[in-house]
């Protein structure tokens, strides 16, 4: 039981630190005068990232990309390929680091 309360206390302190990172770039976002809201999921990153955008209906979803792991998604990256292929009635903005 001690390393199942670990684990669950590490995945709260991500998710507190994940959503303080997330709603600090929303907030720059927001003084741009830009609506913009910000979640915080665990599970598969597009699948995730594809629910919430339809539950919100969102206009767009934007994403941030490293480049991938496939030759296929090398340009895109992972996440950000999956995301195309899975919300095609949402426009997506990749943005490359």
């Amino acid at each position: 039981m001690m390393a199942a309360r670990i684990v669950m206390e590490t995945q709260d302190v991500l998710k507190e630190t994940t959503a303080d990172y997330v709603e600090a770039a929303a907030e720059k976002i927001r003084k741009l005068g830009v609506k913009a809201r910000m979640a915080v999921r665990t599970g598969r990153p597009a699948e995730e990232i594809a629910i919430e955008a339809r539950k919100r209906k969102a206009d767009l979803i934007i994403l941030g990309s490293h480049g991938g792991s496939t030759v296929e998604a090398a340009v895109l990256g992972s996440v950000a390929y999956a995301v195309i292929h899975k919300n095609s009635s949402i426009p997506v903005l990749v943005v490359r680091k």
